[in-house]
């Protein structure tokens, strides 16, 4: 049974703030060799216990079931989000869970995967879990976690599918006996569908995310930034990485009536800089002129990310006006030297 990254049972909540400048998930480029479909949108949770399970994580995954599986049970638990207590007399037979997690494809890059697993033994244990009283509601302090629920159920002869509801402790997180008893099962995978692509090997071989938004359509909050060299002289900006984008057509058209204000470049190659180059580009950065530029005119097709060691990035338009925007937001004009040792990279 092939795994990749599981996605936790307990994700922070800080997590969920994580929507930054960045995306990584991107359309797919088609499924690897063998052909796979597209997972379907899940449905949201219903009432009963509080249920993320099949909510879009701060990974960007919710633990679904595969499209692919023949099983009833897993059918039915793919759409069936309401807990229950165990019922009186209920006898299961085998438990079904579905579960997502991040493959990486060799030579085709990451792939979220759907996975259905089936276990028919083994299960007094998590029935004598299950079985436990809740506590009551805390009145201090819980920490602030947030919690997705395993996606799973118990079934018994008759093919009568239950989704248990989950004893909690005074913070309303489950008992850590349940998720023992769960992950103890002797679970073999019933079905597997490898949905869609997250990130192409030329991403992954990179290190560049598979979109970014235009940092120079972002309005400028504040005082003016002092030129670069003058406020962050000591921090290290020199690139070892290049990412490339392209605007979309409309150039915001889209994201600002959605909301989100300027445009998204589509990544659509990436370099890892050779020390030769890594020091012509650096010793070009270095010639900018440290004088600020006016608002430019013509907007620019494709903009770089260029990456530094430490994460700082520094955001060049490769058309336009070609513009030169530091980490701290000041803008001045390219240097025409940059410009050579980018095309000298392959990045023109």
């Amino acid at each position: 049974m092939r795994r990749g990254l599981r996605i936790s049972f307990l994700i922070p909540a800080a997590l969920a703030a994580l929507t930054g400048l960045t995306a990584c998930q991107t359309a797919s480029s088609g499924p690897p060799p063998g052909g796979f479909s597209r997972a379907t949108t899940g449905q949201p949770g219903n009432t009963g216990q509080s249920d993320q399970s099949n909510q879009p994580s701060a990974f960007g995954l919710g633990d679904r079931c595969p499209a692919t599986s023949t099983d009833p049970a897993v059918q039915k638990l793919s759409t069936d989000r309401v807990d229950v207590p165990l019922p009186a007399g209920f006898h299961p037979v085998k438990a079904v869970r579905c579960s997502s997690e991040l493959r990486t494809v060799p030579g085709n890059g990451v792939w979220q995967a759907d996975e259905a697993d089936v276990a028919d033994s083994g299960l007094a244990p998590l029935l004598a879990a299950l079985k436990l009283p809740s506590a009551p509601s805390t009145q201090g302090i819980c920490t602030a976690v947030g919690f997705v629920r395993p996606n799973f159920a118990l079934v018994d002869a008759g093919g009568v599918v239950v989704r248990p509801k989950l004893p909690e402790d005074g913070c309303g997180v489950p008992f850590e006996q349940v998720l023992i008893a769960l992950n103890a099962l002797p679970w073999r995978a019933e079905a597997d569908q490898m949905v869609v692509q997250v990130q192409t090997q030329e991403e992954s071989d990179t290190g560049c995310e598979s979109s970014y938004k235009d940092l120079f359509e972002l309005p400028l909050v504040g005082p003016a930034p002092l030129p670069w060299s003058k406020e962050h002289p000591s921090e290290n900006v020199s690139p070892t990485t290049v990412c490339v984008y392209a605007e979309p057509s409309t150039h915001g058209a889209a994201e600002t009536s959605s909301g989100v204000q300027g445009a998204v470049g589509a990544f659509t190659h990436g370099v890892k800089l050779t020390a030769s180059q890594q020091a012509a580009i650096d010793a070009a950065l270095n010639q900018a002129s440290d004088t600020a530029v006016p608002i430019c005119a013509t907007p620019a097709t494709r903009f770089a990310e260029l990456v530094g060691p430490d994460i700082l990035t520094v955001a060049l338009e490769l058309d336009g006006c070609h513009r030169l925007k530091w980490p701290n937001a000041f803008t001045d004009a390219a240097p025409a030297s940059l410009l050579q040792a980018l095309a000298a990279a392959g990045i023109a």
